[in-house]
């Protein structure tokens, strides 16, 4: 056992020397194409960044759980959001009353420093087990059969359907409208999940097989036809997390496919919702929908290849990356604060008193998005008037700043790591049972919104988890907990081949 120890020690060492060799490359070749004036400290940030994603995976990989190494991603995530604004973004931010307004270099810098301190509080956070985890929730699972899983089957196919559907809801009022909302959004992608996994063991049926291809295929187009990529992408990424958790590994071009997919769609995307999002174009199938958005995206890419126009790439680029970036945001909310608005000293976590309690019981709940209308409105992003068309969140790390300056950007962040870390002990280790590690695939995409400030990154998430348990109780069985027994001859089996 011990060379064997060793090796597998040997080979983890490779390879993270591999990716951060890689990590070096890659911010090299950044800084090298970059149309910024970027600083070494910049640099250095987002490659420790980097590391820090690349060193947690090979870690994730030498252990073999939990079921997807969540923080890799998350760091991941902070990278991205981060580092592609940094070498190939604009330096300004825009405020409704006077334009855009440039982002001075030192607070770039700040910005930069700023998220590598939240990326290593989150880390440390990982390893606090502060929370115990609810270890009661394992005692309930699906009943084993496959085959007595209808519920689920008709769960998948009913939310796919609502949503295709495409009934207005606001008539509902907000409480009941929520529950719909999670009903063709959560408890389907639960439910695929579920199924998907099975299908990757060799264990599906004709019949699941079938559902897993419609409801990919149907949410992809019903997702792109409403107007939002981030339905589809989505979907890539609990497809991705399912994959990972059961082969270890995903294919090098799916995340490549990912990107591409992003930058393709994201230029023709105000066109679009300028042509569908109005009354009079509501009838429209999906597929004309979607001819529509593909022609559009097609037509500004060749404008930019026949000019032959380096700076077209770049603007086109950069318009894909600004709708996941926080570096000017984060860095104006750091040069603005206390100069321009005071430290709200918590005043913006105030939703967590209560969240707890559902919208049908209390219809007068103030709104989950109360932090970012705030922001939107103090720092000149959006007046007013405008709060009920556009909501604009500066992330949880820029809202840690915003309350309590650089002490709230470790705290909040390590807290947040102590949420996570229990989170995948719950939903993604190996007792975790077939529901819990459903729902806490399905749960991925919202773990991966790191621009949505505090209240609504976890409050969404606890809805969706009590939702779930809801839906599915139908389904549900106590485990058996009995003790098992092994005979002496498998016990002396089991011995020889340990030795």
């Amino acid at each position: 056992m011990l060379p064997i120890a060793l090796s597998s020690r040997r080979a983890a060492g490779v390879s993270r020397l591999a990716l951060l060799t890689a990590g070096l490359i890659i911010t090299f070749l950044l800084w090298l194409s970059s149309t910024n004036d970027v600083t070494l400290v910049q640099a250095a940030s987002s490659f420790l960044a980097l590391s820090a994603a690349a060193w947690t995976y090979s870690t994730w990989k030498v252990k073999g759980y939990p079921a997807i190494p969540v923080f890799a991603f998350i760091i991941g995530a902070y990278w991205w959001y981060f580092t592609f604004e940094l070498f190939w973004g604009g330096r300004a931010v825009y405020l409704w009353q006077t334009g855009a307004i440039p982002v001075d270099g030192k607070a770039i810098t700040a910005a930069m420093i700023a998220m590598l301190i939240g990326v290593f509080a989150l880390l440390l956070g990982s390893e606090a087990k502060v929370f115990p985890p609810l270890e009661k929730l394992k005692q309930w699972d699906l009943v084993d059969d496959p085959k007595q899983w209808t519920w689920l089957r008709v769960i998948l196919a009913g939310g796919t359907l609502i949503m295709l559907a495409g009934v207005p809801l606001s008539f509902l009022g907000d409480g009941v409208r929520q529950i719909i909302v999670l009903f063709e959004t959560m408890a389907p992608s639960v439910a695929f999940v579920i199924l998907f996994r099975i299908y990757l063991r060799g264990l599906a049926s004709n019949v699941d097989k079938l559902l897993i291809a419609a409801f990919l295929v149907l949410r992809f187009v019903g997702g792109m036809a409403s107007g939002w990529l981030g339905s589809a992408a989505s979907m890539a990424i609990i497809v991705g997390a399912v994959y990972l958790s059961e082969r270890r590994r995903v294919p090098a071009w799916a995340p490549a496919l990912l990107a591409v997919y992003v930058l393709f769609f994201q230029v023709g995307k105000s066109q679009y919702r300028q042509q569908y999002w109005n009354p009079g174009q509501s009838a429209a199938s999906p597929i004309d929908r979607l001819s529509y958005w593909f022609d559009v995206s097609l037509g500004e890419w060749q404008k930019a290849i026949a000019d032959n126009n380096k700076q077209a790439y770049v603007e086109l680029i950069s318009q894909s990356f600004l709708r996941t970036s926080l570096l000017t945001q984060v860095a104006s909310l750091i040069e603005r604060t206390p100069r321009d608005v005071p430290f709200q000293k918590g005043k913006t976590y105030s939703y967590f008193l209560i969240t707890w309690i559902p919208r049908f019981l209390w219809p007068g709940k103030p709104s989950v998005n109360e932090a970012n209308q705030f922001y939107q409105v103090a720092y000149g992003i959006t007046p007013e008037e405008s709060l009920n068309k556009v909501s604009i969140a500066v992330g949880s790390l820029g809202e840690a700043y915003m309350n309590f300056g650089w002490l709230g950007i470790p705290l909040v962040m390590f807290l947040i790591g102590v949420v996570i870390s229990n989170y995948q002990q719950l939903f993604l280790s190996r007792n975790s049972g077939v529901l819990l590690f459903g729902i806490g695939i399905a749960l991925v995409p919202q773990i991966l919104m790191i621009e949505g400030q505090l209240a609504q990154y976890l409050s969404g998430v606890i809805q969706s988890i009590v939702f779930c348990v809801v839906v599915f109780s139908p389904i549900l069985r106590r485990r058996c907990s009995c003790p098992i027994t092994v005979s002496r001859r498998d016990l002396r089996a089991l011995l020889h081949v340990q030795l």
